[in-house]
């Protein structure tokens, strides 16, 4: 294979063909890059909505306790339960994210969020409270969790580390802002109506977000020989010995072992390996 001619009429071709995918690729780069920031900073407000919801019990304790006469253990074993809905539910969901539409799961999560918020202002037992707490964590929070992880990850694979690290960053800024924010609406209209105005504030921030969280496309970002390389098809011999006919001599000057250039190299190295 590695001797194989491929023709006047193609080796005349290839330097038109390498440019046309070095422009290619750069453009799909920075579209990727584009839509991937999008998808990062709203994967990042969704974590702190979720987030700060489950810090929400620091700020409605007292005036829940002072109005409903519940205890401090009867208060603390609710967020008790939403954090064991969430530990529970992670396991889950977490495993339906592999094999489910995202954008199910994430209507799934949402509702649930949404939906156990405005559950609160409507208290006046103790199960209805418990019940409240264990679906946020469940069939709310949980079912977000990995998704908003895993779909920010994926559009920057080389990169992976430092966006789940600004994505959960956001998680901890939520638990900071979303009680306080919460604890200016107690003082204002009373707890209840600050629990309406909290769930408001969740619907709208995570409408905004939610629809923006997708899955990268498979060939976004790569050139059209990766694609199709990837693809494999019947093609697949001829794209082995253009990617080293051609390609090779850019591995250096076109992003490295990491570029573009380098994944078509890989890319012909497992054919080879494969069909030799």
């Amino acid at each position: 294979m590695a001797g194989a001619d491929l023709g006047p009429l193609t080796r005349n071709a290839m330097p038109m063909t390498t440019q046309d995918a070095i422009r290619s690729s750069n453009a799909t780069a920075n579209n990727r890059s584009g839509r991937g920031t999008v998808v990062v900073i709203a994967a990042t407000v969704a974590m702190a909505m979720g987030f700060g919801g489950l810090g929400l019990i620091t700020v409605f304790m007292g005036p829940m306790e002072a109005d409903l006469g519940w205890s401090r253990s009867d208060t603390s074993l609710g967020y008790a339960l939403s954090t064991a809905g969430m530990a529970l539910g992670g396991l889950f969901w977490g495993r339906l994210s592999d094999r489910a539409d995202v954008r199910l799961l994430l209507a799934v999560g949402g509702a649930g969020m949404v939906g156990s918020l405005l559950t609160m202002p409507m208290l006046h037992s103790l199960p209805v409270f418990y019940v409240a707490n264990a679906m946020y964590g469940g069939f709310g929070f949980s079912v977000l969790y990995s998704p908003l992880l895993s779909t920010s990850g994926e559009w920057f694979p080389e990169r992976r580390g430092l966006v789940m690290g600004l994505v959960t960053a956001g998680g901890a800024l939520g638990q900071g802002l979303l009680p306080f924010f919460a604890s200016f609406l107690i003082n204002a209209f009373g707890w209840r109506w600050a629990f309406v105005g909290t769930a408001g504030t969740v619907l709208s921030a995570l409408g905004l977000a939610l629809p923006a969280l997708r899955w990268p496309q498979r060939n976004e970002g790569t050139s059209p020989q990766l694609h199709h390389c990837s693809r494999g098809g019947a093609g697949r011999n001829y794209i082995g010995v253009r990617a080293r006919a051609c390609c090779l001599p850019l591995l250096h000057v076109h992003g490295g072992p990491g570029g573009t250039y380098g994944q078509l190299h890989r890319c012909h190295l497992r054919f080879a390996q494969r069909w030799r």
